[in-house]
């Protein structure tokens, strides 16, 4: 690994997506990277991670290595301190909103259709949800379209449509009720009204006292849109979704998700400061 040199006060934090960003396609953060990681805390920069996973599902990933341990999950709905699970920032989607969205999707007549909810480390789903899904989540199945308790987010998951499509289907019906966001190529994210991955690097930099314009994001998706236009630099990655890669608000990279790209915005931010 080249020697790298960061000043934290310019360059306070590096907020990471995890899966398509900075996880490889073996869903895991490599040697070089790790060894990356381990030089910016050691020079006092920040590697903070805002993902749509649950906590749990966050720290799989993450735990022995050198990310900060605060972490913006679930979409920026709960920002949550790894080290003592002690919550530093949660938003719910209210019960009516919620309502909202199960009735507008059951009125879409999509064909197979399948929901599932995640609040904390909580995550149940309807029968079929998973169903021949690439990856494993440990999960409970259950009545979402009838639950009445807290939930972070909304997911909902067809036979016929992709994220892309849903996003097109319920933009305009729901934007009222939700913030829309996409994650993969399958899930379409309903999380609470102005909350978005964008909302948990803020909180993080109320609770650190530095200011997220100070700060540098990369991404690969519709959930990290917000993220990447809130820091001083958004960078979304080589293999990011089309829909990013042609923002004019965000740079692009070179290195995809399996070349190391936090190391390209290092030097990267290394030039435009």
């Amino acid at each position: 690994m080249a020697t790298i040199d960061v000043d934290p006060s310019i360059l306070p934090a590096i907020f990471v997506d995890l899966d398509g960003t900075i996880l490889n396609d073996d869903g895991q953060v490599d040697e070089k990277s790790a060894l990356l990681l381990s030089e910016l805390a050691a020079m006092e920069v920040r590697v903070v991670v805002a993902t749509a996973r649950s906590p749990q599902g966050a720290l799989e990933v993450i735990e022995g290595l050198a990310f900060d341990p605060i972490c913006v999950t679930l979409n920026g709905a709960l920002v949550i301190d790894t080290r003592n699970d002690e919550i530093v920032y949660e938003s719910i989607l209210p019960i009516n909103n919620y309502q909202r969205i199960v009735s507008t999707v059951e009125e879409a007549s999509l064909g197979g259709s399948y929901l599932a909810l995640q609040h904390r480390n909580s995550f149940i789903t309807e029968a079929g949800f998973m169903d021949n899904c690439n990856f494993v989540i440990p999960h409970t199945i259950g009545e979402v379209r009838n639950y009445s308790e807290s939930a972070s987010k909304l997911i909902l998951r067809t036979d016929n449509y992709d994220s892309s499509e849903l996003h097109h289907i319920f933009g305009e019906r729901l934007s009222s009720h939700s913030y829309m966001s996409t994650s993969g190529d399958e899930w379409l994210d309903f999380s609470p009204t102005n909350v978005s991955k964008a909302t948990g690097a803020h909180q993080v930099a109320n609770y650190y006292g530095f200011s997220v314009s100070s700060c540098v994001a990369i991404g690969n998706d519709l959930n990290d849109v917000d993220l990447l236009r809130s820091v001083g630099f958004g960078f979304a990655v080589a293999n990011a979704r089309s829909r990013i890669l042609d923002d004019p608000s965000i740079l692009k990279l070179t290195s995809d998700n399996n070349s190391i790209p936090l190391l390209e915005v290092i030097k990267r931010c290394s030039s435009l400061n």
